[in-house]
């Protein structure tokens, strides 16, 4: 079991950094131990040994660093990983209800649908005009000094990164930037917290309320949830490229030959935000390599931009409107899916809640009704506001466009507020929270 204490608790002792107690410690084997690599076991009185591997044959060494506390960053009624447009929604209304919240993300910035992916407007269909659009995409249109219209509204990126960020902080939401959930912290089976890592080290959240708003369902993945296998439809992206110095265009969409792997040979480009010019493009592509995990998303990252500089190249050489046209930047992530759905049926524990069902209308009117019990994850207090939720058709889609993800986000709030109370916070004294099949928390350094 770990043990939590606040900063300002631990004594100056414990904070001293010198060499001569690192080594006490190493010696004493209270602060380090000395292990063997490919070996489980840690040898005796932190002495220093030697082991062959079987793979290369070589020898080496590798140091065990082990806590058995950790520093308490916050406490929050509501803890929310992964800063999404849906997850932003979401915090904004738990704050504005009088909760405290805390936002991890992992970038330095918000709203990864449009940020990271590089796909800058907003469509906000029959809302426009209706002084219903939600707040973050309204209060980024007045930011930038854009009225609502009907059609394709561009974004100024800077615009939108910076009001996400100020409605969060003026709603009093506590933002933590480049930051990593490791583990999820239980009590009796529930959630009560989450292990952050960064450059720090690592930390705790002390929280009650979990909520998973990552593009990978990375918490709920380290809570040890089961997803379902992926399909060939799972592995579609799209790639944004930007360039400049584009002339007038005739259409906006735009063939290009098959050798170039384009999905349907065909691209779609959208006015930038910049005015004449400026403008981005839409590479689909079919990547069929591996699964949704690490390995096959690295695989994906490095052909797709082998394509994109293929079809850049092409537009510049080929295309009448792109001869001076220069590429200004790709997309820093792929547009498309990150994970596959939560498998199996919603917990147990999940069954009960107050208000069973998530019911808004969506940004063309349309009515949606969700069971709140979907988006529940493998433990109890843990919620996935992502593509793992349970959501079939036209739900899951909601998550995929910036304004619908951002009224299921407010909408998941405001269905789940009646179930949390304001005054249980864990308390960061005690001794007994528990990480489930988790080693003590430590730093293993392989020599």
């Amino acid at each position: 079991m770990q043990r939590f204490e606040k900063d300002g608790e631990r004594r100056h002792r414990d904070l001293d950094p010198s060499r001569r107690r690192f080594l006490k410690g190493m010696g004493a084997g209270t602060i380090a131990a000395i292990v063997t690599t490919g070996h489980p076991g840690y040898l005796p009185n932190g002495s220093l040994a030697q082991a062959q591997t079987p793979q290369t044959g070589k020898r080496g060494l590798s140091v065990q660093l082990d806590r058995s506390r950790l520093p308490v960053l916050r406490q929050a009624n509501v803890i929310v990983v992964g800063g999404s447009v849906a997850g932003v929604a979401a915090a904004l209304q738990f704050a504005r209800a009088g909760y405290k919240v805390v936002l991890v993300e992992h970038r330095m910035y918000l709203g990864r649908e449009i940020s990271a992916t590089l796909k800058p407007w907003v469509d906000l269909g029959k809302l426009a005009g209706t002084g219903r659009t939600p707040e973050l995409i309204a209060a980024t249109l007045k930011t930038q000094g854009t009225n609502e219209s009907v059609g394709e509204i561009p974004l100024w990126m800077d615009a939108f990164k910076v009001t996400l960020e100020n409605l969060l902080l003026k709603a009093g939401v506590d933002l933590i930037y480049a930051a990593m959930p490791t583990e999820v912290i239980l009590t009796d089976g529930s959630v009560c917290g989450v292990v952050i890592a960064n450059k720090s080290g690592r930390q705790a959240l002390l929280g009650r309320t979990l909520l998973d708003a990552t593009g990978t369902a990375l918490t709920a993945r380290i809570a040890g949830a089961e997803f379902a296998p992926e399909s060939g439809g799972d592995l579609q992206f799209i790639r944004m490229m930007e360039m400049e110095g584009v002339g007038p265009l005739e259409d906006r969409t735009l063939r290009v030959p098959g050798e170039l792997g384009i999905a349907g040979n065909k691209l779609t480009i959208h006015s930038g935000y910049r005015g004449n010019g400026h403008v981005l493009i839409e590479c689909p592509m079919d990547l069929a390599m591996g699964k949704l995990d690490l390995e096959g998303t690295m695989r994906r990252e490095i052909e797709a931009r082998r394509r994109t500089m293929r079809v850049a190249a092409h537009l510049v050489q080929n295309e009448p409107g792109f001869k001076d046209a220069r590429l200004a930047i790709c997309a820093y992530e792929l547009d498309g899916p990150q994970t596959t759905r939560l498998a199996g049926p919603a917990p147990d524990w999940a069954d009960g809640l107050k208000r069973p069902d998530l019911n808004f209308a969506d940004k063309n009117g349309v009515g949606c009704r969700m069971p709140l019990r979907n988006f529940a994850g493998p433990v109890k207090g843990l919620w996935c506001l992502n593509e793992a939720a349970r959501l079939d058709g036209t739900a899951a889609s909601l998550l995929h466009d910036p304004v619908n993800a951002a009224l299921v986000g407010a909408a998941f709030a405001g269905t789940l507020l009646p179930g949390i109370d304001k005054g249980d916070i864990p308390a960061c004294d005690r001794s007994d929270y528990g990480v489930p099949e988790r080693p003590p928390h430590g730093l293993e350094v392989k020599l």
